[in-house]
C-alpha cells in the first residue's frame, strides 16, 4: 500500500481500476461524434491517440473509444502498482484529453437525450474529477473568434442549436443546460455554451 494511504481508503490503482470498469460498461454504445456533430470526422485524431499507446481502435464509435480509455486506466493502475509514476501520469493525461477533446461535448448530450443517463452520469462525474471544461470568466485566446467550446457559432441545427434533434427536448432547454452546469462544474463551460445556443436559436 502506498505510504500515506489511510487504511480502508482505496489506493490509486484501485480507484483507477474501478474507473476502467466504468469505461468498459460503455463498450456497447455505437454512436459516433460525427453522427452527432455532423462537421468533423475525428477518425485520424482518434487513431493517432491510440497508436501512441500501441492500441488499435476497432471503430470510431463511443464503445471502441471507451475500451481504449479502459485500457489506459488499466495501464495507469499497473503503473501505480509497479511504481512507474511517469507512465501513470501519462495515462491519466491521455484519458483526460480524450474525455475533454473527443467525448464529453457530444456523448453526454446524446446519452442524456436517448435515455442513457447512467452512462452520462459517469462521464459527468469523471469530467468533474478531471476538470476538462470548467467555466472561465475570460475566454479570449482560448477559443477562436466566432466560436465557443463546441465550435463555430454560425453552425445551427441539432446539437448546435442546443439539443439532439432525434429526441424530444425539455420544455426549457437553456434552463436544462444551465442547471447541469451548476451541478457539474468540471464540464460547465460546455453546458453554458449549449444553453446560450438554445437561448438564441
Amino acid at each position: 500500500m502506498p505510504i500515506g494511504t489511510p487504511i480502508g481508503r482505496p489506493t490509486a490503482s484501485e480507484r483507477t481500476r474501478a474507473e476502467a470498469d466504468q469505461w468498459a460498461r460503455l463498450s456497447s454504445v455505437t454512436a459516433t461524434e460525427y453522427e452527432v456533430m455532423r462537421t468533423y470526422q475525428p477518425g485520424s485524431d482518434l487513431d493517432r491517440r491510440a497508436a501512441e499507446w500501441s492500441h488499435q481502435l476497432a471503430s470510431h464509435d463511443l464503445g471502441a473509444i471507451a475500451l481504449f480509455a479502459a485500457a489506459l486506466a488499466h495501464t495507469e493502475a499497473d503503473a501505480w502498482d509497479d511504481g512507474t509514476l511517469d507512465v501513470a501520469t501519462r495515462s491519466y493525461e491521455a484519458r483526460r484529453f480524450l474525455l475533454g477533446d473527443r467525448i464529453v461535448h457530444w456523448a453526454v448530450p446524446w446519452l442524456l437525450a436517448t435515455g442513457s443517463g447512467d452512462y452520462a452520469q459517469f462521464l459527468l462525474d469523471l469530467g468533474d474529477e478531471m476538470r476538462v471544461a470548467p467555466a472561465l470568466t475570460g475566454r479570449e485566446g482560448l477559443v477562436m473568434a466566432g466560436e465557443d467550446s463546441l465550435g463555430p457559432l454560425a453552425q445551427t441545427g441539432g446539437i448546435w442549436s442546443g439539443w439532439i434533434e432525434q429526441s424530444e427536448p425539455p420544455t426549457d432547454i437553456p434552463g436544462y443546460w444551465t442547471s447541469l452546469a451548476k451541478r457539474h462544474p468540471g464540464t460547465a463551460q460546455i453546458w453554458l455554451d449549449l444553453a446560450a445556443r438554445a437561448h438564441s436559436a
